[in-house]
């Protein structure tokens, strides 16, 4: 029985150590293969991060622009500011556009009455005319 139970110990030990073996193998092959996606990983991190610094600067130069206009229509008399406004924003109500141009509601109906009755800044719609357009181009606003 001793040289059977030897043989089998044998038989027994030599199939652990292939199936030891083929784990091994499985397990190196998973380590590549995560390797490999922390690799692309990182990769597209780095794309990210890069495409994360050209949008904050892009940001940066927009609020920029937005400074320097919000200066330069400050600059500007209330009226030419409302028309100006009413161009880029069309669909505005006078609360908005009392907002964005920072002046009181009050202020936004007296010059809309103005321009309503001078018929050559704002049509039958309250759309802003040809007139108007080439008026605040020369005083750089539209």
């Amino acid at each position: 029985m001793d040289i059977f139970g030897g043989i089998e110990k044998l038989i027994n030990e030599h199939g652990s150590a292939a199936i030891l073996k083929e784990r091994l193998e499985l397990v190196a092959d998973k380590y590549a293969d995560l390797e490999q996606k922390l690799s692309a990983s990182t990769l597209k991190q780095k794309d990210i991060e890069i495409e994360k610094k050209d949008l904050e600067l892009e940001n940066l130069k927009l609020q920029e622009q937005i400074r320097a206009l919000e200066k330069k229509l400050s600059e500007h008399h209330p009226a030419d500011r409302i028309l100006s406004f009413i161009c880029y924003n069309p669909d505005a109500s006078e609360a908005e556009i009392a907002k964005g141009v920072g002046v009181a509601i009050a202020t936004v109906k007296h010059w809309l009455d103005f321009y309503r009755k001078q018929e050559k800044m704002l049509d039958e719609n309250d759309q802003v005319t040809g007139d108007a357009i080439h008026y605040l181009s020369n005083k750089g606003l539209a």
